[in-house]
């Protein structure tokens, strides 16, 4: 809290001493209001007596008016500066649009060549960008671009164009040190660490069994490859069919006198034939 106080004092006293300079630097002038400039000129009037591309007309109620009522000639003279136009001294027509002035004068100048203080006002609206939203310019500066080359009006498009720029990995060979310490706290941590070394002392036991190595070895048989086969052949034989029929007589197909005799295989060995066919 006490710094902050002894901050809001410092600026207290850099502000005071501002205040006093810029009163030093009136001397005995009053500083005027937008009301005092307005009431100086509200018995005077715009006039042109050879107008070349602007046209002065009285203010009426419901009359669109340009850059918020605010004056033309400081707007594009004054890079930004927002002075309130006065609509006693009349309106300035240009292209079907109406501009106010706070003071007569410059409304010749700008009869002469208007579209140099429109290209002055969106020079300072690009600069100045809270400007475009707080007196609507947004049709101005697209206008600007799209205008012909021979109005002063033009916008300078600028010219772009792309690059590429491409370095080494590693233009300079790394050297990293691991045990680099930057703190003071790890070399007070080394330092402890080998201190404690100092009051260590390092012993070993050899036993007599373990003072030699002695050979082992160990034999295995390979496995051996080995088969087993079986088969078992299983049968069942039935006794032979014997024929038990005798003799079979055959209808011919058509009337025929003889008869037919059909003799089976156990007939036939029954009745005793030869192979040459005697009994």
């Amino acid at each position: 809290m006490n710094q902050i106080s002894n901050t809001l004092t410092s600026l207290t006293e850099r502000c005071a001493s501002f205040d006093d300079l810029a009163y030093r630097l009136l001397g005995e002038s009053q500083i005027q209001t937008d009301i005092d400039r307005l009431n100086k000129v509200s018995a005077k009037r715009l006039s042109l007596p050879d107008p070349k591309s602007c046209e002065i007309v009285p203010y009426e109620e419901g009359m669109q008016m340009q850059l918020l009522k605010f004056c033309l000639w400081h707007l594009a003279e004054g890079k930004g500066l927002l002075m309130p136009g006065s609509i006693e001294l009349g309106v300035c027509r240009v292209q079907k649009e109406h501009y106010l002035f706070n003071i007569p004068e410059p409304v010749t100048f700008f009869d002469e060549d208007p579209n140099k203080y429109f290209f002055k006002i969106v020079e300072t609206a690009r600069k100045k960008v809270q400007l475009i939203c707080l007196l609507n310019m947004y049709d101005k500066l697209q206008a600007s671009y799209s205008a012909p080359r021979c109005e002063g009006f033009q916008m300078k498009l600028t010219t772009t164009c792309d690059q590429e720029v491409q370095t080494d990995l590693h233009p300079i060979p790394s050297n990293i040190d691991r045990e680099y310490r930057w703190n003071v706290w790890d070399y007070r941590r080394e330092a402890i660490r080998l201190a404690n070394i100092r009051t260590k002392r390092t012993t070993s036991v050899q036993t007599l069994e373990s003072s030699r190595a002695i050979p082992k070895s160990t034999q295995v048989y390979l496995d051996k490859v080995q088969s087993t086969q079986t088969r078992v052949s299983r049968s069942t034989e039935t006794e032979q069919r014997r024929q038990t029929t005798g003799l079979k007589v055959i209808e011919p197909s058509a009337p025929s006198p003889l008869k037919v005799y059909a003799l089976t295989l156990a007939q036939a060995s029954r009745s005793g034939f030869n192979r040459n066919g005697e009994r």
